[in-house]
């Protein structure tokens, strides 16, 4: 049985009632209320009621709303959950998030106005296989920084993609402010020279006001050998495991790769007021782009030498008898890539 699950995460309401009613009069105690009582939910009569217009073909928990004429998930594939902050202040008075999940994720967005919870914004997280998405709030002063969102942006057979975006209340707007690759792997891709698995862990505020947030990057790089041809009878590694696969119940296959080099990276961001989002701090961070900390996940064989030439050249000097044929394989490879990009041109 497929599950939908609505979770409620910042301060929001909705309202099932038939009367005809604008999204700011709607309220997180009528939605609660329609919730608790119904049976099959009505996703298309809900999307109207809030106000949104779905993309052209988007689809919402299996149905297109741009074409199917209702969507209704039955009784007992669905169920809700909320999540609020438990803190206040005068001029930010709180959030609530109702999560929708179908596989896909919905976050509805509301605010406290005086006694009421009343809907503000809405969050679409598609394709939510592997876990549901993390959110997270934060108490800074005056709580300008409001929550993140934890969720997997891509997947597949051999990648998969977790990225965290960051959201602050702007001019009365929650609004996106920062995002960013989190964890995830890419392995065994036909051409990539090279596997990888990753993960960034936040570290703690330095201050309170929100104006900071910070990551430490970790990153293990692995030979692909599906990609050439060794004169050596490698090894089987052991530790090499796929959540996706493994989420889907297939058997995790065997691989002959062998670790490269590991890194371990720190990135500063800090609030820049005229821009009303986070920038990388490059005195203070170890990667001086933000496309530096995306090449971790999407790196191609010449971005990778672009960002990781010393490594790639110590172990052409000092590796071990795999490494060093990886080296020769690998600038083969990109000697070819190169001349083709020329060609193109």
């Amino acid at each position: 049985m497929r599950v939908f699950i609505i979770s409620i995460i910042l301060i929001f309401t909705l309202n099932f009632s038939t009367a005809i009613l604008s999204a700011s009069e709607i309220t997180l105690r009528e939605i609660e209320s329609e919730l608790n009582q119904t049976k099959d939910l009505n996703i298309t009569k809900l999307w109207k009621r809030l106000g949104l217009n779905p993309a052209q073909n988007a689809t919402y928990f299996g149905c297109n709303l741009t074409k199917d004429k209702e969507c209704v998930l039955e009784k007992e594939s669905w169920k809700y959950k909320i999540f609020s902050s438990e803190w206040a202040t005068k001029k930010y008075n709180g959030f609530k998030i109702l999560q929708l999940s179908y596989w896909d994720y919905q976050l509805l967005i509301f605010q406290k106005e005086d006694k009421r919870w009343i809907y503000r914004e809405h969050i679409d997280l598609p394709g939510q296989k592997v876990n549901p998405p993390e959110i997270k709030f934060y108490k800074t002063d005056n709580n300008p920084l409001l929550f993140s969102v934890e969720y997997l942006g891509t997947y597949g057979t051999g990648i998969l993609g977790f990225y965290i975006t960051f959201y602050r209340c702007i001019d009365g707007k929650i609004k996106p402010v920062l995002d960013l690759i989190k964890r995830g792997h890419v392995w065994g891709w036909p051409g990539l020279m090279f596997n990888r698995k990753f993960e960034a862990k936040l570290l703690p505020f330095s201050n309170k006001k929100g104006n900071e947030i910070g990551f430490v990057y970790s990153a293990d790089y692995y030979s692909n050998t599906e990609s050439y041809n060794s004169r050596y009878d490698l090894p089987e590694n052991p530790d090499y495991r796929d959540p996706f696969l493994e989420t889907l119940g297939i058997d995790i296959p065997k691989v002959k790769d062998f670790l490269l080099f590991s890194l371990k990276r720190k990135a500063y961001f800090i609030w820049d007021e005229n821009k009303k989002e986070y920038k990388i701090d490059k005195q203070r961070s170890e990667f001086q782009t933000k496309d530096e900390i995306d090449a971790i996940f999407s790196a191609d064989n010449i971005r990778f030498y672009k960002y990781y030439k010393k490594e790639i050249e110590n172990l052409k000097k000092s590796g071990n008898k795999f490494q060093k044929e990886w080296v020769e394989k690998f600038f083969e490879e990109i000697k070819e890539e190169k001349k083709s990009v020329k060609e193109k041109r």
